[in-house]
């Protein structure tokens, strides 16, 4: 018994492989052919007239084509010469439609007509009559010269009235309920089983590489990435990057990542049938800059991101500028280490500035050392993000202050000048940060 393989197929440089979680169906159908009465549907199907035979479907009403016009086209289907795509599938779905609608029609071997000679009592030829789905009939073979002695078939499997037809081979082998199936059950197994199909994409092309940031769990790894280990004084190291990214697995939230993929991959459904199980995305090292063109982080240890084709550093006369760890420094030398860490993930200057003096009253020295302690080892290991997550909040929760009705005021985010808060709410911010920096 042949099995089924995975198949696989390139687009453009992109893969993507069809696998089904089972093959019940297939193995019906192999199994199908060998039935008699299938030979019958390919060889006896009722020709067309006045049409050239062609395997592709045809509405059923009205029209003398019967199974030979379509069978072959399904057997190429279901013994995979092809991909399975939803044209496939539409064909498997016509199919069993031209069943239904055949059933007790021309179409239906049932209801193919012979002739049966008619004899009087002293053997004599008087007429002849029709009957239907079989001619080797207990009458026919009582007259018959050449099938004299032969046993007749079973006489359920033809019948002298249209209106009530036999069930012969060919017409079981299409419309059994029992085992052996019938075509039509088998059919509708197939599409049950192809709607379960796994598909699995390799990514390799695509025009625009900001879309994998459309996709959550890309993003995420990407994201997770912006470390100090692999982003030195804001150059991104994207050859290790997409290194990393061809390694990893994904799948996909939803119908619209679904889509997004299929975009990507340049596959549509109407070429391969199936749901988006897991897809890999090995790409260059200038891709994986590109991807980032879409991420909304602009510094990573104090440095705009930057490196052959990214470039975040703001300009001034098109110069790119963008102050060092080092100029940073500098400027708050005076502050405490764990202070310094939070402008080196991305707090903004304007913010540490206003919390230095209650932080003074805050903080003693024991509890500065803790504090620094916790965001050393976060950096130590590569968590980064997470001292950057904290910078992101206390900002957060600053615009929040930030907000005067009735007074003017610069926001801090966009300039160094100090804009002071209330007392108040800087001291709930003080608050908030250490929190923050303890619970991290």
């Amino acid at each position: 018994m042949p099995k089924m393989k995975k198949k696989t197929k390139t687009k453009n440089g992109n893969t993507a492989e069809q696998e089904l979680k089972s093959t019940t169906f297939f193995k019906e159908f192999q199994e199908w052919k060998e039935l008699e009465g299938v030979g019958f549907l390919l060889r006896h199907g009722i020709k067309s007239t006045k049409h050239k035979r062609r395997t592709g479907m045809e509405t059923v009403e009205g029209s003398s084509r019967g199974h030979r016009d379509h069978l072959p086209k399904l057997i190429e289907i279901m013994d995979y010469d092809d991909f399975i795509g939803e044209t496939e599938l539409n064909y498997i779905r016509a199919y069993i439609k031209f069943i239904d609608a055949a059933k007790g029609k021309k179409a239906d071997p049932a209801r193919i007509p012979y002739h049966n000679n008619i004899y009087d009592k002293a053997g004599k030829l008087v007429g002849r009559k029709k009957v239907y789905g079989h001619w080797k009939t207990a009458e026919f073979v009582k007259y018959s010269k050449k099938y004299k002695g032969d046993a007749p078939v079973p006489d359920s499997w033809y019948s002298y009235n249209v209106n009530n037809l036999g069930t012969p081979p060919p017409h079981q082998v299409i419309y059994s309920e029992k085992s052996p199936k019938g075509l039509k059950y088998i059919l509708e197994d197939a599409l049950k089983e192809l709607d379960d199909t796994d598909l699995k994409f390799e990514i390799t092309r695509l025009s625009n590489p900001k879309e994998l940031y459309r996709l959550s769990q890309v993003k995420q790894f990407l994201e997770s990435q912006l470390t100090p280990a692999l982003v030195k004084e804001g150059v991104i190291n994207a050859k290790a990057i997409a290194g990393k990214l061809a390694g990893q697995k994904f799948g996909v939230t939803g119908e619209a990542e679904e889509a997004i993929v299929r975009r990507l991959s340049g596959f549509s459904e109407e070429e391969v049938a199936g749901d988006v199980e897991e897809f890999t995305v090995k790409v260059s090292s200038a891709v994986v800059e590109r991807a980032y063109l879409a991420s909304t982080k602009k510094k990573v240890g104090g440095f705009y991101l930057h490196g052959k084709v990214l470039d975040k550093r703001p300009r001034k006369e098109g110069v790119p500028v963008a102050k060092s760890w080092l100029d940073i420094l500098k400027n708050i030398s005076d502050y405490p280490h764990w202070m310094a860490m939070l402008v080196e993930y991305d707090l903004p200057m304007a913010i540490a500035k206003q919390l230095r003096p209650y932080m003074q009253n805050l903080v003693d020295r024991n509890k500065s050392i803790e504090l620094s302690a916790k965001l050393s080892r976060l950096h130590q290991f590569s968590q980064g993000s997470k001292i950057g997550s904290i910078s992101r909040k206390i900002e957060k929760l600053v615009m929040k202050y930030d907000r005067p009705k009735k007074r003017s005021g610069v926001h801090p985010i966009r300039t160094e000048d100090i804009n002071l808060l209330t007392e108040t709410q800087l001291e709930q911010v003080a608050k908030y940060t250490i929190h923050l920096i303890e619970q991290a």
